[in-house]
């Protein structure tokens, strides 16, 4: 079995203990992978640290156990009862096969968003995108019924965006919208004129998750022509997530043969600064985001054998996670041919700095310097945010009722993402 090479293991250099390994339960790397990333996401932890979470479930309470244990802690930690919780609702996880790490953390965050979720009944615009709504109305509405029927959590704040697919009748030039929820981002990796040796830019792979698609009279119907038409897709992300998650589609089968491989491609990617203006949707490219590094899953292998490790940012600090074992890791080590998912945390508060008040504002003078400030005095006219804690506030931004650090109210819409 291939291994990564590190630096030695020492302190991070604060207060807080170095971070812990996690004990190896027979084949259960990927989980262990997946597991030491999400500890790097920050909110998340947070959110699970916090006391009074007992009757949100054993997942929701082991978890809680976990990351206090993480964070006082430097002795190994056994995430037996967590992978038993998981194996409840996908019983694959409960066997000693190894399975995929992406796929773990999928199973992991759906139970967990089950197990937080409230119910939400947001004023829905009732919109029908085959009339004459905007690309923009018709993303929001879209978003309110979603979140509507599978409700609010602080996952759903966190990991989840909007997709949309803007198809165009290549007749009448009519054009829909469909929108999907995004988690994770697939990218496919070109492998004709890249390998190992020869990297490839992992813009070059979201160049190729978001190409434009044709399709034949027989696959669509245009309600304007009234018959089946040719047609053309275009993929543009409408929403973006707070934690994005990019997986990099390295394990493909062959549908002819059935045979499955996986691509080893060397893909380069930022570790800070990472933004997708290139694959917006016209109506969400008004505001613009970076992102920076936070945590990668890499698998080392191939297809029939392998092993999962993560490197994680703490405290400023890159850690390299390989089960039981921790070590500090200089950041030009993290973007190997081993990668496989990429976790990224939005910049939220430097992307705002120019147009968000300062901190020490009062309310007043916040509200005053959004309403001169460039598109907000024209699109936006701010009131006082009504909600009762920082929490309130959180669902209430993220199910479009405030659309701002201190509540809107919405005159015209605007880009929110």
């Amino acid at each position: 079995m291939e291994t990564m090479q590190t630096d030695e293991t020492r302190n991070a250099g604060s207060n807080k203990p170095h971070p812990c390994g996690l004990s190896n339960l027979g084949n259960t790397c990927y989980i262990n992978a997946a597991l030491q990333s999400l500890g790097s996401v920050v909110p998340l932890m947070d959110y699970l640290a916090k006391d009074g979470l007992g009757d949100r479930g054993e997942m929701v309470k082991e978890l809680h156990v976990m990351v206090q244990h993480m964070r006082t802690k430097s002795e190994l930690f056994s995430p037996c009862k967590i992978k038993d919780q998981i194996a409840e609702s996908n019983t694959r996880f409960g066997q000693t096969s190894q399975e995929d790490s992406q796929e773990f953390l999928q199973a992991l965050i759906e139970k967990l968003h089950q197990c937080l979720r409230i119910s939400v009944k947001s004023d829905a615009p009732t919109l029908n995108v085959e009339q004459d709504s905007t690309e923009l109305e018709a993303s929001e509405a879209a978003w309110h019924r979603y979140l509507n029927q599978h409700g609010e959590s602080i996952v759903r704040d966190q990991f989840e965006g909007q997709l949309q697919s803007s198809m165009t009748c290549r007749e009448c030039k009519k054009v829909t919208w469909k929108f999907d929820p995004l988690m994770f981002l697939p990218v496919p990796i070109p492998s004709a004129e890249h390998s190992e040796e020869h990297p490839c830019l992992l813009q070059d792979c979201l160049k190729g998750a978001f190409e434009l698609q044709y399709f034949g009279g027989k696959e669509w119907y245009c309600s304007k022509c009234d018959h089946q038409a040719n047609m053309e897709r275009k993929p543009s992300i409408s929403k973006l997530p707070n934690i994005l998650m990019v997986y990099l589609k390295r394990f493909q089968t062959n549908y002819q043969s059935g045979e499955r491989s996986k691509v080893n491609t060397n893909v380069t990617f930022p570790l800070r600064d990472f933004e997708l203006s290139d694959v917006m949707s016209e109506s969400a490219k008004s505001v613009q985001f970076k992102y920076t590094l936070i945590a990668v899953i890499n698998h080392i292998g191939n297809i029939t054998g392998g092993h999962y490790t993560a490197y994680g940012k703490h405290n400023n600090e890159w850690f390299s996670f390989d089960d039981s074992e921790v070590k500090c890791i200089s950041e030009d080590r993290i973007s190997s041919r081993y990668a496989y998912v990429l976790f990224y945390q939005k910049n939220t508060a430097d992307d705002h700095q120019q147009t968000m008040p300062k901190c020490n504002d009062t309310e007043e003078q916040a509200i005053s310097h959004i309403n001169n400030t460039h598109q907000h005095s024209q699109e936006r006219e701010v009131q006082p945010c009504t909600a009762e804690n920082d929490e309130d506030h959180e669902r209430k931004r993220r199910s479009l009722l405030c659309l701002c650090c201190f509540g809107t109210r919405r005159r015209n819409r605007s880009a929110i993402i």
